[in-house]
This record gives structure tokens, sequence and C-alpha cells, in this order.
């Protein structure tokens, strides 16, 4: 019996990968960033009921959505100046952020991240090693390149 090709019908040449992805940030083209990551989870809630061992069912409480954006950190220009991170003295009142990872040859979103919120600004520096700033986000929904959430 031969093997079918598990790959038939696969476009060659559409992985998207890192060579090829840019991030945008409420618009503009974001320089130096060095990776981001997103995660999307629902809670699921189990369903207990009496004379009965197993979970009943699931059911879905809770949506959220968290992700990490790595930047070079270049001297002179701030996250915080930049509006990626907001200052202390504007958390109440500032707005939400809208960044999309693109996908270069295309020029096409693949993720979508809405309403996001930055959480926690960090670095990296070391003997030999370019300067890291790490953020991490929250956002309120994240689609992919279906446009679905």
């Amino acid at each position: 019996m031969a093997m079918g090709d598990a790959n038939a019908g696969v476009p060659r040449g559409k992985v998207f990968h890192g060579a090829r992805a840019y991030l945008v940030i409420d618009g503009a083209t974001i320089g130096y960033c060095q990776g981001v990551s997103g995660q999307e989870s629902v809670e699921q809630q189990p369903v207990d009921v009496l004379d009965n061992l197993e979970v009943e069912e699931f059911v879905p409480v809770g949506y959220t959505v968290t992700g990490t954006i790595r930047f070079v950190r270049i001297v002179g220009r701030s996250l915080k100046e930049a509006g990626i991170f907001t200052p202390v003295g504007n958390l109440l009142t500032a707005g939400d952020l809208t960044m999309v990872i693109k996908d270069r040859p295309e020029d096409e979103a693949i993720y979508t991240f809405e309403g996001v919120k930055c959480t926690t600004l960090g670095f990296d520096a070391s003997k030999r090693a370019i300067g890291i700033e790490n953020v991490s986000f929250v956002a309120k929904r994240m689609r992919d390149e279906s446009g679905l959430v």
C-alpha cells in the first residue's frame, strides 16, 4: 500500500517566520523588535454534579490574551515616550493600543491584538550582548488572519 503525501496541498513558501515578520503598534511600524509572542486562553469551569465522579461538562467562564515583546534598546528612544509603555502618571487616563504582527511579502496581518495594555517593562544588559527591553501586555482580544477571535 502506497503512503500518501501528508503535505499534499500545502503551498510552499507560505511559512510565517521571524525573518518576514514585523510589528505595527497604533499604525506605526516598530523598528528593532527582536520577538513577539502572544497567547489566548479560555478558562473552562467544570460542572460537577452529585452522584457522578466525572465532570458533567465544562463551561467557558473567561477569555484572556497575554503576550510579550522584545525590543533592542536604543539610547534616547524611550518606550514610555513612544507610548508603548504607559508612564505611571498617565495610567488612569491611558487609552488602549492596537498591535499587529504582519507578514512582509504580502503585508498581511497575521495576528491583531486589540485593546492592548502593557503590564510590565523590564530590561537586560550584559557584557558582549545587545541591551534588550521586554514588555508584557494584556489585550481584550486576538484575531488571526481570518479576522476571527
